[in-house]
C-alpha cells in the first residue's frame, strides 16, 4: 500500500502552525471586539476566541500523541467505500469556496478578513486534504497545496463579482468611467459625433468595449463583462505559464495554472498587459526563430499601445525565456548566441513604438500628444517607496514581502549556465525591479504593486521553472535538470500570494437602491431642463448607456483625463478647461462633491488630492455653485454663480 503520509509528520507540522495562526486570529477578534463594545458574555464571538485559544493550548498535545498514526490506523475505513470518493472531492471543492463565501455572504463579519479567515481556511484545508489523500491516495502535502491555491483563486474572484451590480452610479472613483472611455471606439453610433480614443490604457478600453458591439447593454453586463476579463485573460495566463514550463508531472499543470494567476494579482498586472504575456508564452520557441518573431510582433503591437512602460515588455519576456532554455553551448560561438536577442530587442522596441505613434495619429489625440507622456511630467514622489499614509508597508517593503519566497526558489536552482546567461537574466530581473520602483513613485501611483508589474511577470516565470527544473544547462546534454526546490520556499511561494487574496475578501455591498433611482431621476429632470450645454465631469457613463436623456457630448473634462492633466500640469489642456468654466460654457456641471483643502505631506494621496484641489475644485467653484448635493451618492449639480469670484483664475 502506497503511503499517504511522509515520515516527516506533515500532518503533526499543519497543526501546529494552525496553533501558532491562532493567537494573531485571538488578537485581532479580541481587538474587533474591544473596538465595537461587544460583550464578551453576551457575543457569539466568545465561542470563536475560545476555539482559538484552545487551539492554541493543544499545540501541546502533540507532544504526546501522533496524528498521523491515528490517521493511518483508520484509513481503510475511508478506502473501503467507494462512495467516500465522491463525497472528498465534493467537500474538497466546498471548503476552497467556504473562506470566499464567509465574507461575502456575512455582513457581521463573524470571522475577519485576514487572520480570522486564514485559520479558518487553515483547519478546512486540513479536513479536506486529509479526505482527498485517503480516498485518492494522493500526498499530503500535495493536496493541502491545492487547495490552498484554490482558496485563494477564489478569494480573487470574490473580490471582482462584488463589482457585478445594478447600481446605477460609479462604485469608486473611476469605476464606472472605464466604460465611457471604452464607449469612444464607437463614438458616432453612441453619442452622433466622432470621439477621440483614450490616451491612458487604449488596450484595456478595446477589450472592455467589446459589448458595444451588441448594442447598448445594461451597467451591470459590462461589469461582468470586465470581471470575466480579469478572470479568463488572467488565467490564460497562468494556463500558458503552466504549459510552458516543461514538468514531468500532469498533476502540477493546475496548480502551477493556479499559482500564477494568485501570484499575477499580488501586484494587480491589468489584464490588458496579460494579453502579451499570452502571446509571449504560447507563441515563441528559442529553436524557432522565424515562429519566436512572429509572436514578438503580434505582442509588441499590443504593448506599444497599453502602456508607455510596457515597449520594451514584449522583448525581454522573448529574451528572458530564451535565457533561460536556450543553452550557449548548443551554439558555434558567443555571438551566434547573442544575435537573436539582439535581434529581438530593436525589432521589439521599434515595432512598439512604430504601434504607439500609428495609435496617436488614428486615435484622434494628434493635437495633443502631450497627453500621451504625461508620465514623463509628473512629479516623482520618492517617499513613497517607504512606509507611508498613501500604501502603508510602501512600494519596497511590499515588493521584499511578495517576491521573497520566489527569490528563494530562484536561489536554489542550481543548474550550471554560461556567464553570459546568468547576466543576461539578473540584468533584466534588475532592470525591471528599478523601473518599477522609479514608476511606481509617479504621482497617481505607489499605492499598490501595479507599476511592479513586469517585474513580478519575470520573477514567477523563473520561479516556475526554478521549481520544475526547467532550466536547461549547459552541460554535454541540454536535457532539463530535475527539480530540487527546497520545500519550505514552496510553502512560502504558495502561503504568501494565499494570504494576500484572503486578506483581501470583502463583504457584498448593500446599496440604497430606491435612493439611488430617485437620485437618477433628479439628475434626468435638471438635465432635460437644461439652457445649454451640460458637462458630466464624473457619472458620465449615465450618458454613453442611455441611463439619462441624451445630450451633446462633451469629450474633454472627464474626471479621469481631468485628473491626469491636473497630476502632470498639462498647462493647454487646463487652460482650454480654464477657458470654458470662467466663460460659464455649461448650464449644469455634473461632478463629485469639491472641496478646496490642501493635506500636507503625509497624509494620504496629500500630492493628488492638492493638484485636483487648487487646478480644478478652486476655479470650478469660483465660477459655479452646487444647485443639488446628492451626499449618498456623492454627486453634485452645479450651476454658474450671478458672479464670478474675484482672484480665482489659476492662469
Amino acid at each position: 500500500m502506497k503511503k499517504l503520509f511522509s515520515p516527516n509528520r506533515i500532518l503533526k507540522t499543519l497543526l501546529a502552525i494552525s496553533a501558532v495562526l491562532a493567537l494573531p486570529a485571538l488578537y485581532q477578534t479580541w481587538g474587533h471586539m474591544q473596538a465595537e463594545g461587544y460583550l464578551l458574555w453576551r457575543s457569539t464571538r466568545t465561542f470563536l476566541l475560545a476555539a482559538f485559544l484552545l487551539n492554541t493550548l493543544g499545540m501541546y498535545a502533540l507532544a504526546f500523541f501522533d496524528p498521523d498514526a491515528i490517521v493511518r490506523k483508520n484509513a481503510e475505513k475511508f478506502l473501503s467505500k467507494k462512495w467516500m470518493q465522491a463525497l472528498s472531492g465534493l467537500l474538497f471543492f466546498i471548503f476552497a469556496l467556504t473562506p470566499a463565501l464567509v465574507i461575502a455572504l456575512d455582513p457581521n463579519q463573524f470571522f475577519l478578513p485576514g487572520y480570522s479567515v486564514a485559520w479558518l481556511a487553515w483547519w478546512l484545508a486540513i479536513f479536506a486534504s486529509i479526505l482527498v489523500s485517503l480516498t485518492f491516495r494522493a500526498r499530503l502535502d500535495t493536496t493541502f497545496a491545492l487547495i490552498l491555491l484554490m482558496m485563494g483563486f477564489f478569494a480573487r474572484l470574490e473580490v471582482w463579482t462584488t463589482f457585478i451590480s445594478t447600481y446605477p452610479f460609479s462604485l469608486g472613483w473611476s469605476e464606472a468611467s472605464r466604460y465611457y472611455y471604452a464607449s469612444l471606439f464607437y463614438g458616432e453610433q453612441i453619442y452622433g459625433q466622432a470621439t477621440a480614443w483614450s490616451f491612458l490604457h487604449p488596450t484595456r478600453y478595446l477589450l472592455q468595449s467589446i459589448p458595444f458591439l451588441f448594442g447598448q447593454m445594461p451597467l451591470w453586463f459590462h461589469r461582468a463583462w470586465q470581471v470575466a476579463l480579469w478572470f479568463v485573460l488572467t488565467f490564460g495566463a497562468g494556463i500558458a505559464f503552466a504549459r510552458r514550463l516543461p514538468q514531468k508531472r500532469r498533476s502540477l499543470f493546475i496548480p502551477l495554472a493556479l499559482w500564477f494567476f494568485i501570484f499575477s494579482l499580488q501586484g494587480a498586472i491589468y489584464y490588458h498587459l496579460q494579453v502579451v504575456v499570452i502571446i509571449v508564452l504560447l507563441g515563441t520557441r528559442g529553436t524557432d526563430f522565424n515562429r519566436s518573431t512572429l509572436a514578438l510582433i503580434l505582442a509588441s503591437l499590443w504593448a506599444g499601445i497599453s502602456r508607455v512602460n510596457w515597449i520594451p515588455v514584449p522583448a525581454i519576456l522573448v529574451i528572458f525565456l530564451y535565457l533561460l532554455e536556450e543553452p550557449v553551448s548548443s551554439y558555434k560561438n558567443l555571438w551566434d548566441y547573442l544575435k537573436k536577442p539582439i535581434a529581438w530587442t530593436i525589432l521589439g522596441i521599434g515595432v512598439a513604438l512604430a504601434s504607439q505613434s500609428i495609435y496617436v495619429f488614428i486615435s484622434g489625440n494628434s493635437d495633443n500628444i502631450r497627453s500621451f507622456g504625461s508620465s514623463f511630467t509628473s512629479s516623482l514622489l520618492w517617499y513613497r517607496l517607504l512606509p507611508n499614509a498613501t500604501y502603508r508597508p510602501g512600494i519596497i517593503l511590499a515588493t521584499a514581502f511578495i517576491a521573497f519566497p520566489a527569490f528563494g526558489l530562484v536561489f536554489g536552482e542550481r543548474t550550471p549556465k554560461h556567464w553570459i546567461r546568468k547576466l543576461g537574466t539578473w540584468s533584466i530581473l534588475l532592470v525591471l525591479l528599478v523601473g518599477g520602483l522609479v514608476v511606481s513613485t509617479k504621482i497617481g501611483g505607489g499605492a499598490d504593486l501595479h507599476n511592479m508589474d513586469a517585474f513580478i511577470v519575470v520573477l514567477a516565470l523563473w520561479a516556475g521553472y526554478a521549481f520544475v527544473g526547467g532550466v536547461k544547462g549547459e552541460a554535454s546534454t541540454t536535457e532539463h535538470t530535475p527539480s530540487s526546490a527546497d520545500p519550505l520556499w514552496v510553502a512560502f511561494a504558495v502561503a504568501v500570494p494565499v494570504w494576500l487574496a484572503l486578506s483581501s475578501l470583502v463583504t457584498i455591498p448593500n446599496y440604497d437602491m430606491a435612493r439611488a433611482y430617485r437620485n437618477l431621476d433628479t439628475i434626468q429632470d435638471f438635465v432635460a431642463n437644461a439652457d445649454g450645454d451640460v458637462l458630466f465631469i464624473s457619472q458620465r457613463h449615465l450618458l454613453t448607456l442611455g441611463m439619462v436623456e441624451p445630450v451633446a457630448l462633451e469629450p474633454d473634462y472627464e474626471v479621469v483625463e481631468l485628473m491626469e492633466m491636473a497630476m502632470s500640469g498639462n498647462e493647454l489642456y487646463l487652460n482650454n478647461f480654464y477657458d470654458d468654466i470662467f466663460k460659464q460654457r455649461f448650464a449644469l456641471i455634473i461632478a463629485d462633491p469639491q472641496f478646496v483643502v490642501i493635506k500636507e505631506s503625509g497624509v494620504g494621496f496629500a500630492e493628488e488630492n492638492n493638484a485636483w484641489a487648487l487646478k480644478v475644485s478652486e476655479p470650478l467653484l469660483c465660477t459655479y455653485r452646487p444647485l443639488d448635493t446628492m451626499k449618498r451618492s456623492g454627486i453634485v449639480i452645479f450651476e454658474p454663480r450671478n458672479e464670478i469670484k474675484a482672484g480665482c483664475d489659476p492662469r
